[in-house]
């Protein structure tokens, strides 16, 4: 067993140091229902969001919207420090598409955890008739952020997620911290596993017909069996 994780381990590695790193999604930096449409996005009209990166290496923003019309023309993101800021740190084009959802890229911002950040949306060649349409909540769902509209706050939050680069000093920060964690293992060990032990010490046929994983798993069966008759014995 121990070997197949030094496998599972040692590939991982292996991955990331091939890949460079690992795009995910970021679940302490998101806002993910959907129950509104926030006010349209045309012309000089936008839409925006603050938010807390969670996570260092801040890679991309995914909004969902209105699939919208194929002849609107750019959708734009301008990430900045906060709504009062006119310089971006990412700014990033798409073509709409059609699609339900849009995620931009930029280049990972290393020292994004723990920072405040805007993100700007606008569709300059977007009509009135015709405008960008996302998706929204107007409650305050995430609270570390809030929604904008034409630069002035909105009451809710749009709905979008963060994602950022997972890369091999993450993984090696993550296997220190759980290696740190290992002796929880040990009550765990004490409990489902060693009444087991002890009944198969009193079974010396066992002993003799399986090899060693076949009686640590067959001690993890009889303890779980075991267990609920041992409770009900002292209780």
């Amino acid at each position: 067993m121990l070997k197949h994780l030094l496998h599972l381990i040692g590939g991982g590695l292996l991955a990331l140091t091939l890949t460079g790193c690992l795009v995910r999604f970021d679940p302490d930096t998101m806002q993910p229902r959907a129950e509104v449409e926030a006010p349209p996005v045309y012309e000089t009209h936008t839409v925006g969001q603050t938010f807390v990166a969670a996570r260092p290496n801040l890679r991309a923003i995914e909004v969902v919207w209105q699939p919208p019309a194929d002849d609107m023309g750019p959708v734009v993101l301008h990430l900045r420090s906060d709504p009062a800021s006119t310089a971006d740190l990412a700014r990033v084009e798409i073509n709409a598409g059609g699609q339900p959802a849009a995620r931009w890229r930029f280049p990972p911002i290393p020292d994004s955890q723990g920072r405040g950040f805007y993100l700007l949306i606008e569709a300059p060649q977007a009509r009135a008739d015709h405008p960008l349409r996302l998706h929204a909540v107007t409650r305050d769902v995430y609270t570390p952020g809030s929604a904008y509209a034409d630069g002035l706050p909105w009451p809710g939050d749009l709905t979008f997620r963060a994602f950022y680069d997972y890369d091999l000093a993450m993984l090696l920060g993550d296997l220190a911290t759980g290696l740190g964690d290992v002796w929880l293992f040990l009550p765990a060990a004490a409990l489902f596993w060693a009444p087991g032990f002890l009944l198969l010490q009193c079974w010396p046929a066992a002993r003799r017909r399986f090899d060693g994983w076949e009686q640590v798993a067959l001690a993890l069966g009889l303890s779980l069996a075991a267990i609920p008759f041992l409770l009900l014995w002292i209780t």
